[in-house]
């Protein structure tokens, strides 16, 4: 066990001794596990390991406000290092013993991240970003990276505490969607680079609802967080305007209807 290094997972409606991040990472590691879970009620069915710490917060208020009182534990009990988990992410067993050791070998580097893969096998995170726009990848990163040239997803993000103390880590009022954005835009400020390591990661991503009802929820939800996120540059502003204003355009035309028009402007544009 590395006491550097504290794992975050959050959780929502899903028994942690369930999920991937459990059954690929949690069950082969001694490090200290700290669990936010964002349920509505506990779904434990069995005793927690030593090693976790479990809040239970009972409703949900998003990832960026877990990632942040996840971070004043870490402060409280010395730890350097967190590792962010998603749920749905599939670890190989030597991730953490790996994160270790590229801590060890590069001193001056703050954040390491992996690289992640969707089922069809492409690459999502780290992802090379023009102005705005990406596109899933067939091309592996390795390497001392700019921050500001990619895209990074929360899942597997290791950050330095005191770093991630310094940027103020994340905004809590974008609580769910553009989350990792805004706080790589806020570390960014301080830090240039990053380290892609040479490890894959896999995530299950449920994009491929089809059900309108659902997609129109869902589409709330990314309004009202991304209502929120702060670009400290006019550049920023503008790209964050076009993502959200291209998300619109897909769903309304994978949907063929005009009601996302609508709910964009009420949820997004009058608010």
């Amino acid at each position: 066990m590395d006491n550097r290094v504290l794992i975050v997972v959050v959780i929502y409606e899903e028994n942690i001794f369930s999920t991937n991040v459990y059954k690929s990472l949690l069950k082969y590691v001694t490090n200290r596990v700290y669990i936010f879970d964002n349920s509505k009620r506990c779904l434990f069915d069995r005793e927690i390991e030593d090693n976790w710490i479990y809040n239970f917060n009972g409703s949900n208020d998003g990832i960026s406000k877990a990632y942040n009182i996840a971070s004043i534990f870490a402060r409280k009990h010395n730890f350097q290092w967190m590792i962010f988990c998603d749920q749905d992410t599939i670890f190989p067993k030597n991730f953490v013993k790996t994160i270790i050791t590229h801590i060890d070998n590069f001193p001056d580097i703050k954040l390491f991240v992996p690289n992640i893969i969707l089922e069809n096998g492409k690459f999502i995170s780290p992802l090379r970003k023009y102005f705005c726009f990406t596109k899933a990848s067939n091309k592996l990163r390795s390497g001392i990276l700019e921050i500001e040239k990619y895209v990074i997803i929360n899942s597997g993000m290791v950050v330095s505490l005191e770093s991630f103390l310094q940027c103020g880590g994340y905004n809590e009022k974008v609580w769910l969607d553009y989350s990792d954005l805004q706080f790589i835009e806020r570390f960014g400020r301080f830090n240039k680079n990053f380290y892609a390591i040479n490890i894959i990661a896999k995530q299950n991503f449920s994009g491929l609802e089809t059900d309108t009802v659902k997609l129109v929820n869902r589409f709330k939800i990314f309004c009202d967080s991304v209502l929120h996120y702060k670009s400290f540059t006019l550049v920023g502003r503008i790209k964050i305007f076009i993502l959200v204003l291209k998300r619109v355009l897909s769903l309304t035309i994978k949907t063929r209807k005009i009601q996302f028009i609508n709910l964009y402007i009420k949820y997004y544009l009058l608010k």
